[in-house]
Protein backbone atom coordinates (compact mmCIF):
# COMPACT_ATOMS: atom_id res chain seq x y z
CA UNK A 1 0.00 0.00 0.00
CA UNK A 2 1.43 3.69 -1.10
CA UNK A 3 0.54 5.35 2.01
CA UNK A 4 1.81 8.32 1.03
CA UNK A 5 -0.37 8.94 -1.61
CA UNK A 6 -3.23 6.74 -0.31
CA UNK A 7 -6.44 5.84 -2.00
CA UNK A 8 -9.81 7.54 -1.02
CA UNK A 9 -10.94 4.81 1.25
CA UNK A 10 -8.44 1.78 2.75
CA UNK A 11 -9.95 -1.41 4.50
CA UNK A 12 -7.35 -2.65 7.03
CA UNK A 13 -8.14 -6.03 8.80
CA UNK A 14 -6.88 -9.01 10.18
CA UNK A 15 -6.44 -11.52 13.05
CA UNK A 16 -2.51 -10.82 13.14
CA UNK A 17 -2.24 -8.19 15.71
CA UNK A 18 1.73 -7.27 15.12
CA UNK A 19 1.53 -6.88 11.55
CA UNK A 20 -2.18 -5.23 11.22
CA UNK A 21 -0.70 -2.51 13.44
CA UNK A 22 2.51 -1.96 12.24
CA UNK A 23 0.68 -1.40 8.98
CA UNK A 24 -1.14 1.00 10.72
CA UNK A 25 1.88 2.59 12.57
CA UNK A 26 2.85 2.86 8.64
CA UNK A 27 -0.18 4.57 7.64
CA UNK A 28 0.44 7.10 10.41
CA UNK A 29 3.82 7.66 9.73
CA UNK A 30 3.10 8.55 6.10
CA UNK A 31 0.53 10.79 7.04
CA UNK A 32 2.72 12.75 9.36
CA UNK A 33 5.98 12.87 7.00
CA UNK A 34 3.76 13.82 4.44
CA UNK A 35 1.70 16.58 6.32
CA UNK A 36 -1.65 14.97 6.36
CA UNK A 37 -3.78 15.32 9.65
CA UNK A 38 -4.86 12.22 11.38
CA UNK A 39 -8.64 12.04 13.09
CA UNK A 40 -9.92 9.05 14.89
CA UNK A 41 -13.55 8.09 15.01
CA UNK A 42 -15.76 5.26 15.67
CA UNK A 43 -17.48 4.10 13.02
CA UNK A 44 -20.90 4.01 15.10
CA UNK A 45 -20.53 7.83 15.85
CA UNK A 46 -22.00 8.85 12.39
CA UNK A 47 -21.77 12.42 13.70
CA UNK A 48 -18.29 12.47 14.50
CA UNK A 49 -17.51 10.46 11.07
CA UNK A 50 -19.53 13.25 9.72
CA UNK A 51 -17.83 15.86 10.98
CA UNK A 52 -14.23 14.46 9.86
CA UNK A 53 -14.72 14.16 6.22
CA UNK A 54 -16.48 17.82 6.17
CA UNK A 55 -13.47 19.27 8.35
CA UNK A 56 -11.14 17.69 5.77
CA UNK A 57 -12.89 18.85 2.92
CA UNK A 58 -12.98 22.17 4.02
CA UNK A 59 -9.46 22.49 5.38
CA UNK A 60 -6.55 23.31 3.13
CA UNK A 61 -4.51 19.77 4.82
CA UNK A 62 -5.52 16.58 3.97
CA UNK A 63 -6.80 14.21 6.24
CA UNK A 64 -6.72 10.17 6.91
CA UNK A 65 -9.60 9.58 9.00
CA UNK A 66 -8.88 5.63 10.78
CA UNK A 67 -12.38 4.61 11.62
CA UNK A 68 -12.43 1.82 14.21
CA UNK A 69 -15.07 -0.55 14.53
CA UNK A 70 -16.04 -0.39 10.59
CA UNK A 71 -18.34 -2.85 11.48
CA UNK A 72 -21.11 0.11 11.93
CA UNK A 73 -19.84 2.33 9.70
CA UNK A 74 -23.40 3.63 6.78
CA UNK A 75 -22.15 2.85 3.62
CA UNK A 76 -23.02 6.45 2.41
CA UNK A 77 -19.86 7.57 4.16
CA UNK A 78 -18.10 5.23 1.90
CA UNK A 79 -19.63 6.05 -1.16
CA UNK A 80 -19.08 9.43 -0.55
CA UNK A 81 -15.74 9.41 -0.31
CA UNK A 82 -15.61 7.62 -3.46
CA UNK A 83 -17.04 9.50 -5.44
CA UNK A 84 -16.04 13.20 -3.87
CA UNK A 85 -12.26 12.96 -2.63
CA UNK A 86 -10.31 14.64 -4.73
CA UNK A 87 -7.15 13.32 -2.51
CA UNK A 88 -7.63 15.47 0.41
CA UNK A 89 -9.20 12.96 2.42
CA UNK A 90 -8.65 9.14 3.10
CA UNK A 91 -11.04 6.80 4.97
CA UNK A 92 -8.91 4.23 6.64
CA UNK A 93 -11.38 1.28 7.85
CA UNK A 94 -9.05 -0.32 10.65
CA UNK A 95 -11.09 -4.27 11.98
CA UNK A 96 -9.42 -5.58 14.30
CA UNK A 97 -9.66 -9.15 13.27
CA UNK A 98 -10.79 -11.28 10.49
CA UNK A 99 -13.51 -9.74 8.08
CA UNK A 100 -16.26 -12.81 8.65
CA UNK A 101 -17.90 -13.95 5.13
CA UNK A 102 -21.48 -13.00 4.95
CA UNK A 103 -21.09 -10.26 7.22
CA UNK A 104 -22.21 -6.65 7.05
CA UNK A 105 -19.33 -5.11 6.99
CA UNK A 106 -18.06 -7.54 4.45
CA UNK A 107 -20.52 -6.32 2.11
CA UNK A 108 -19.18 -2.95 2.62
CA UNK A 109 -15.84 -3.62 1.85
CA UNK A 110 -16.83 -4.96 -1.49
CA UNK A 111 -17.85 -0.92 -2.62
CA UNK A 112 -13.84 -1.07 -1.98
CA UNK A 113 -11.49 -1.86 -4.97
CA UNK A 114 -10.24 -4.91 -3.69
CA UNK A 115 -6.28 -3.73 -4.31
CA UNK A 116 -7.41 -1.16 -1.17
CA UNK A 117 -7.71 -3.80 0.95
CA UNK A 118 -5.08 -5.07 3.22
CA UNK A 119 -5.71 -8.43 5.41
CA UNK A 120 -3.28 -10.17 7.61
CA UNK A 121 -5.10 -13.11 8.86
CA UNK A 122 -3.15 -15.90 11.16
CA UNK A 123 -3.79 -19.36 9.40
CA UNK A 124 -6.32 -21.78 10.68
CA UNK A 125 -4.55 -24.62 11.70
CA UNK A 126 -1.74 -24.41 14.08
CA UNK A 127 1.05 -25.94 12.05
CA UNK A 128 0.61 -22.83 9.52
CA UNK A 129 1.06 -21.01 12.07
CA UNK A 130 3.72 -22.07 12.80
CA UNK A 131 5.66 -22.05 9.69
CA UNK A 132 4.08 -18.56 8.86
CA UNK A 133 5.94 -17.34 11.69
CA UNK A 134 9.00 -19.10 10.70
CA UNK A 135 8.81 -17.65 7.40
CA UNK A 136 8.08 -14.10 9.20
CA UNK A 137 11.86 -14.47 11.54
CA UNK A 138 13.35 -14.70 8.13
CA UNK A 139 12.05 -11.93 6.42
CA UNK A 140 12.13 -9.81 9.47
CA UNK A 141 15.78 -11.08 9.73
CA UNK A 142 16.05 -9.95 5.38
CA UNK A 143 14.92 -6.37 6.22
CA UNK A 144 17.43 -5.87 8.65
CA UNK A 145 20.50 -7.20 6.46
CA UNK A 146 20.88 -10.52 8.29
CA UNK A 147 20.50 -13.88 7.40
CA UNK A 148 19.03 -16.96 9.55
CA UNK A 149 18.58 -20.13 8.62
CA UNK A 150 15.20 -21.77 8.71
CA UNK A 151 16.42 -24.04 11.03
CA UNK A 152 17.31 -21.64 13.51
CA UNK A 153 14.30 -20.01 12.93
CA UNK A 154 11.98 -22.66 13.47
CA UNK A 155 13.89 -23.11 16.78
CA UNK A 156 13.19 -19.77 18.05
CA UNK A 157 9.43 -20.06 16.96
CA UNK A 158 9.62 -23.12 19.05
CA UNK A 159 11.15 -21.47 21.94
CA UNK A 160 9.18 -18.31 22.34
CA UNK A 161 6.26 -19.30 20.19
CA UNK A 162 4.46 -17.59 16.93
CA UNK A 163 3.64 -14.36 18.52
CA UNK A 164 5.12 -12.18 15.50
CA UNK A 165 5.29 -9.42 18.25
CA UNK A 166 7.69 -11.31 20.38
CA UNK A 167 9.54 -13.13 16.84
CA UNK A 168 10.01 -9.39 16.31
CA UNK A 169 11.58 -8.26 19.27
CA UNK A 170 14.01 -11.32 19.23
CA UNK A 171 15.30 -10.98 15.69
CA UNK A 172 15.69 -7.20 16.45
CA UNK A 173 18.10 -8.45 19.75
CA UNK A 174 19.85 -9.96 17.41
CA UNK A 175 20.20 -8.08 14.67
CA UNK A 176 21.59 -5.67 16.64
CA UNK A 177 23.74 -7.74 18.46
CA UNK A 178 25.56 -8.51 15.02
CA UNK A 179 25.49 -4.96 13.98
CA UNK A 180 28.25 -4.18 16.70
CA UNK A 181 29.60 -7.64 15.98
CA UNK A 182 30.41 -6.24 12.31
CA UNK A 183 28.69 -9.34 10.93
CA UNK A 184 25.74 -10.67 8.91
CA UNK A 185 24.85 -14.11 9.35
CA UNK A 186 22.71 -15.44 12.85
CA UNK A 187 24.19 -18.22 14.43
CA UNK A 188 22.61 -20.47 17.53
CA UNK A 189 25.73 -18.50 19.85
CA UNK A 190 24.04 -14.74 18.79
CA UNK A 191 20.70 -16.48 20.01
CA UNK A 192 21.67 -17.65 22.80
CA UNK A 193 23.33 -14.69 23.68
CA UNK A 194 20.64 -12.58 23.19
CA UNK A 195 17.81 -14.51 24.40
CA UNK A 196 19.80 -14.24 27.83
CA UNK A 197 16.67 -14.48 30.70
CA UNK A 198 16.40 -12.22 33.07
CA UNK A 199 14.86 -13.80 35.72
CA UNK A 200 17.63 -14.25 38.18
CA UNK A 201 16.53 -12.70 40.95
CA UNK A 202 19.89 -11.30 42.10
CA UNK A 203 19.60 -8.94 38.96
CA UNK A 204 15.72 -7.89 39.95
CA UNK A 205 17.68 -5.04 41.58
CA UNK A 206 19.62 -3.52 39.06
CA UNK A 207 16.45 -4.10 36.44
CA UNK A 208 14.49 -2.61 38.71
CA UNK A 209 17.07 0.40 39.36
CA UNK A 210 16.81 0.95 35.70
CA UNK A 211 13.17 0.16 35.12
CA UNK A 212 13.25 3.48 37.35
CA UNK A 213 15.83 5.59 35.81
CA UNK A 214 17.80 6.19 38.83
CA UNK A 215 21.33 6.24 38.42
CA UNK A 216 22.58 6.13 41.91
CA UNK A 217 20.23 3.03 42.66
CA UNK A 218 22.12 1.54 39.35
CA UNK A 219 25.42 2.33 40.66
CA UNK A 220 24.54 0.70 44.40
CA UNK A 221 23.04 -2.09 43.03
CA UNK A 222 25.67 -3.01 40.04
CA UNK A 223 28.23 -2.39 42.97
CA UNK A 224 26.70 -4.64 45.25
CA UNK A 225 26.57 -7.53 42.38
CA UNK A 226 29.70 -7.26 41.69
CA UNK A 227 30.78 -7.77 44.73
CA UNK A 228 28.78 -10.89 45.37
CA UNK A 229 30.38 -12.15 42.30
CA UNK A 230 34.28 -11.74 42.45
CA UNK A 231 36.49 -12.58 39.61
CA UNK A 232 35.11 -13.97 35.77
CA UNK A 233 34.32 -9.95 35.09
CA UNK A 234 32.92 -11.12 31.54
CA UNK A 235 30.32 -13.31 32.67
CA UNK A 236 29.02 -10.46 35.46
CA UNK A 237 28.79 -8.16 32.15
CA UNK A 238 27.31 -11.20 29.83
CA UNK A 239 24.67 -11.77 33.10
CA UNK A 240 23.47 -8.11 33.37
CA UNK A 241 23.56 -7.44 29.69
CA UNK A 242 21.23 -10.62 29.61
CA UNK A 243 18.91 -9.59 32.08
CA UNK A 244 18.36 -5.58 31.46
CA UNK A 245 18.71 -6.42 27.59
CA UNK A 246 15.55 -8.71 27.92
CA UNK A 247 13.93 -6.54 30.44
CA UNK A 248 14.71 -3.58 28.07
CA UNK A 249 12.99 -5.24 25.00
CA UNK A 250 9.77 -6.44 26.96
CA UNK A 251 9.55 -2.56 28.23
CA UNK A 252 10.21 -1.91 24.48
CA UNK A 253 7.26 -4.42 23.25
CA UNK A 254 4.70 -2.68 26.14
CA UNK A 255 5.59 0.78 24.89
CA UNK A 256 4.67 -0.19 21.56
CA UNK A 257 1.80 -2.19 21.79
CA UNK A 258 0.80 1.02 23.84
CA UNK A 259 1.18 3.40 21.47
CA UNK A 260 -0.49 1.47 19.11
CA UNK A 261 -3.35 1.13 21.42
CA UNK A 262 -3.75 -2.07 22.81
CA UNK A 263 -6.00 -2.86 25.48
CA UNK A 264 -4.04 -4.48 28.83
CA UNK A 265 -6.30 -8.03 28.58
CA UNK A 266 -4.86 -7.69 24.77
CA UNK A 267 -1.26 -6.88 25.62
CA UNK A 268 -1.06 -9.36 28.89
CA UNK A 269 -2.87 -12.05 26.50
CA UNK A 270 -0.20 -11.66 24.16
CA UNK A 271 2.92 -11.17 26.22
CA UNK A 272 2.11 -14.15 28.06
CA UNK A 273 1.58 -12.65 31.58
CA UNK A 274 -1.11 -11.52 34.36
CA UNK A 275 -2.90 -7.83 33.48
CA UNK A 276 -1.43 -6.51 36.79
CA UNK A 277 2.32 -7.85 35.70
CA UNK A 278 1.74 -5.39 32.61
CA UNK A 279 0.26 -3.00 34.12
CA UNK A 280 2.49 -2.50 37.56
CA UNK A 281 5.80 -3.43 36.13
CA UNK A 282 6.03 -3.46 32.36
CA UNK A 283 3.80 -0.48 30.95
CA UNK A 284 5.28 2.24 33.57
CA UNK A 285 9.15 1.69 32.15
CA UNK A 286 7.81 1.64 28.76
CA UNK A 287 6.05 4.90 28.89
CA UNK A 288 8.79 6.27 31.35
CA UNK A 289 11.74 5.62 29.19
CA UNK A 290 9.77 5.46 25.42
CA UNK A 291 10.78 3.42 22.83
CA UNK A 292 13.85 5.69 21.22
CA UNK A 293 15.57 5.68 24.15
CA UNK A 294 14.81 1.59 25.35
CA UNK A 295 16.18 0.88 21.40
CA UNK A 296 19.16 3.05 22.09
CA UNK A 297 19.92 1.22 25.13
CA UNK A 298 19.23 -1.77 23.77
CA UNK A 299 21.69 -1.06 21.30
CA UNK A 300 24.15 0.01 23.61
CA UNK A 301 23.95 -3.09 25.64
CA UNK A 302 24.40 -5.19 22.69
CA UNK A 303 27.91 -3.17 22.20
CA UNK A 304 29.27 -3.88 25.92
CA UNK A 305 28.71 -7.52 24.81
CA UNK A 306 30.30 -7.17 21.88
CA UNK A 307 33.17 -5.22 23.51
CA UNK A 308 33.86 -8.93 25.26
CA UNK A 309 34.12 -10.53 22.85
CA UNK A 310 36.30 -8.33 20.95
CA UNK A 311 38.79 -8.14 24.42
CA UNK A 312 38.24 -4.72 26.04
CA UNK A 313 39.72 -4.11 28.78
CA UNK A 314 37.25 -2.80 31.51
CA UNK A 315 33.51 -4.23 29.92
CA UNK A 316 32.13 -3.80 33.76
CA UNK A 317 33.16 -0.30 33.82
CA UNK A 318 32.32 0.37 30.13
CA UNK A 319 28.51 -1.14 31.30
CA UNK A 320 27.91 1.11 34.03
CA UNK A 321 28.99 3.97 32.09
CA UNK A 322 26.15 2.93 29.06
CA UNK A 323 23.65 2.37 32.16
CA UNK A 324 23.54 5.52 34.31
CA UNK A 325 24.35 7.52 31.09
CA UNK A 326 21.25 6.44 29.37
CA UNK A 327 19.36 6.69 33.15
CA UNK A 328 20.24 10.42 33.59
CA UNK A 329 18.90 10.59 29.91
CA UNK A 330 15.55 9.41 31.01
CA UNK A 331 15.79 11.12 34.31
CA UNK A 332 17.32 14.51 32.93
CA UNK A 333 14.47 14.19 30.09
CA UNK A 334 17.58 14.65 27.72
Amino acid sequence: MNWKRPPPVVVLSGSEHFLRRRELQKAMLAASVTGRAVEHVEGSDTEAVADAMDGSLLMAAPTLVVIDKPADLDAEFVERALEESDGSLTLLLHHRGKIRAGSALEKLCELIPKKHRAAFNRPPQAHKVRDAAVKFVVREAKARGKVIGSDLAEALVGRVGPDFGILHFEVLKAATYLDALGEETVTPSHMRRTMMYGGDAELTPITDAVAAASARKVLREMERFAMNHPGQESQRVFSVCGGVGNAATRWLHAAALDAAGAGEQEVAARMSLHPYIYKRFLLPAGRRWGRQRLSALIRRIAQVEAGVLRGHIAPWVELEAVLVTACRSVSQGG
